[in-house]
């Protein structure tokens, strides 16, 4: 039988006590660690200088069985301080850290722990200018002036030079949408995205940006744009608080696309066309000449466009990220289902979890056809049209002044003192500056350092 490879385990010698020893010595002498290790690993040094062999780094390791170190229970850690023992056992790691890092892996996870520790402090700072109330303060003041600058330059713009208003809407919207992906992004918000809102905006810019009559695309964004976005405002109790960034981009989203379709139906005419050719002929003859949409066009345009997104909306977003979605990825309809208040948890919640979804999506199934049948009606009525504008923009403006009178006034104070008591608890723990010392071999030796003092 082949003998075996494993170590002979450590086995306790004891060695008689010398009768000139103090039962009460500060340190363990010599035959103190010859004690706890075997005789292959002792060297026989003086007993005024203990040390170990050094035969391995390894060999040392296997050697240190601490469970075999049966202190007295009257033995202080002063006393285990007081030896070479921590001496031994910080150089023995601080010789081991040091041969690793010369490693190309130790040289590589050196260059990696060091990129780690920048983008941390990076973060930390950013966390920190954000958090500050003065930054906060200062970035709703700018919010709140791009607000109003938004109200007015669109309204000047309607009546002195209203051709201008669909490539002012192209612009604002991918600054926005753009500025929301990053934010949304880093909250994990961006399946909301995804939302038909936003599918409506994108059909909208194709329609603008594409020459040509394409009457089953324009009788499809009409209807959903004027249907089922513009009364998503009421549905979504949209606001108007003009420092919010947020809440002035999802009105942005429901309330323009409707109002960019207006002017181009009522306001602009072609006289209106400049030197520049601003608009094309497409857009130009709709207030004159516009396509012979019936509402039976419009509505089956408008359904079968809206089935195409909630189909390719079903297949992207719940079965393709389905794993995000368990992992707490919000969405319009997780977050709906939520809402303990909305009418659509009341129908969905006597169903059971796995068919939810499927009865939010019959709900808004059902909200966008009611939704888009007055949409012809839009379309043939100009004041019918505007009125619906108006409307939605009236409850916008009351959602803002309940929400500026109601919850901004003690909100917003309070939120500004918990980020000011967040910030100062945050600085008082974390050492933006002492993040160098997260290497382990600097803890173990810092820890030693204190240990020794104490």
């Amino acid at each position: 039988m082949p003998e075996s490879s494993e170590p002979i385990p450590p086995q306790r010698i004891d060695t008689p006590v010398s009768a000139t020893a103090s039962s009460t010595t500060d340190s363990p002498s010599t035959d103190d660690i010859n004690g706890v290790l075997p005789a292959q690993y002792v060297d026989d040094s003086p007993a005024s200088s203990p040390t170990l062999s050094a035969t391995s780094d390894t060999t040392l390791m296997q050697a240190l069985d601490f469970d075999l170190l049966d202190f007295d229970d009257d033995l202080s850690s002063f006393d285990l301080v007081g030896s070479d023992w921590i001496r031994v056992l910080s150089s023995t790691f601080s010789a081991q850290r040091d041969r690793l890092e010369q490693t190309p892996f130790g040289r590589k996870f050196r260059k990696l722990v060091d990129t780690q520790k920048r983008i941390v402090n990076n973060q930390l700072r950013l966390l920190q200018m954000q958090q500050n109330p003065e930054a906060v303060k200062k970035r709703d003041k700018l919010a709140f002036v791009v607000g109003v600058t938004n109200m007015w330059v669109t309204a000047l713009l309607v009546g002195v030079w209203p051709e201008v208003i669909p490539w002012f809407y192209v612009v604002k919207t991918f600054v926005l949408l753009m500025m929301r992906l990053v934010v949304y992004r880093r909250k994990r918000w961006h399946y909301f995205m995804f939302d038909m809102c936003y599918f409506v905006n994108a059909l909208l810019i194709l329609y603008l940006a594409f020459p040509g009559s394409h009457a089953n695309l324009f009788a499809a964004t009409w209807g959903l744009a004027n249907g089922p976005v513009l009364i998503a405002i009421t549905a979504w109790r949209n606001s108007l608080v003009f420092h919010s960034l947020d809440k002035v981009t999802s009105l942005l989203i429901h309330f323009d696309p409707p109002l960019t379709l207006f002017i181009c139906r009522w306001v602009v005419k072609p006289h209106h066309q400049h030197a520049l050719r601003i608009l094309p002929d497409h857009l130009l003859s709709l207030s004159t000449n516009p396509p012979d949409i019936s509402f039976s066009q419009m509505m089956l345009t408008s359904l079968a466009t809206y089935v195409f997104w909630q189909a390719a909306y079903w297949v992207f977003v719940w079965t393709m990220r389905a794993d995000k979605i368990k992992a707490g990825y919000a969405t319009s309809t997780t977050w709906m289902l939520a809402n303990q208040q909305s009418l659509i948890y009341r129908a969905a919640k006597r169903f059971r979890p796995a068919y939810q979804p499927a009865v939010f999506m019959a709900i808004q199934l059902a909200y966008t056809l009611i939704t888009i049948a007055p949409t012809y009606l839009f379309y043939r009525f100009k004041w019918l049209n505007a009125a619906a504008l108006m409307g939605s923009l009236c409850v916008a403006t009351y959602n803002g002044a309940n929400y500026y009178f109601e919850v901004f006034s003690r909100r917003y104070v309070e939120e500004l003192k918990g980020l000011k008591k967040e910030l100062e608890r945050v600085g008082s723990s974390v050492q933006l500056d002492g993040l160098n010392g997260l290497d382990e071999g600097n803890h173990q030796s810092d820890g030693v350092e204190k240990v020794k003092k104490g």
